[in-house]
């Protein structure tokens, strides 16, 4: 009935290496708040070090990783379709209240192409906020 719940959990620089081999990379400051936001840290019991939860650690990353779905695009494609910078593309978003998702590694934003689409060609006429202002208008 004794078991070894400390195996369960590994050092700083054991979890730092599982990053890199799940191929993001982190600080020991980022994996440290991460690790508090998601629940995978915690102090170790001499309170001068940090453990973090293997299982809910490798959740973390594969969560990190999960690809976006078919009929998604990036904020740099949307743009790109717009011709609006993405700061233009991201106000444009916002103000037709099109849902934002984030995926990947970097946490990158992705809009559902066909709604995306859909408000672009039905749109009157766009101005970005950042544009308001200049030229007169």
């Amino acid at each position: 009935m004794n078991e070894d719940l400390s195996s369960d959990y590994i050092s700083t620089g054991s979890a730092s290496k599982l990053c890199r081999n799940y191929g993001e990379p982190m600080s020991n400051t980022t994996l440290y708040m991460q690790g508090l936001k998601h629940g995978f840290a915690r102090k170790s019991e001499d309170g001068f070090h940090w453990e973090f939860n293997r299982a809910r650690l490798i959740q973390y990353l594969k969560e990190k990783m999960k690809k976006p779905p078919e009929g998604w695009i990036s904020m740099l494609e949307a743009s790109q379709i717009s011709g609006l910078s993405i700061n233009g593309t991201y106000d444009f978003i916002n103000r037709t209240q099109l849902t934002l998702k984030s995926y990947g590694p970097r946490s990158l934003k992705y809009v559902e192409e066909k709604a995306f689409l859909s408000a672009w060609e039905n749109r009157k006429s766009f101005t970005p906020d950042y544009a308001k202002g200049l030229n007169n208008e």
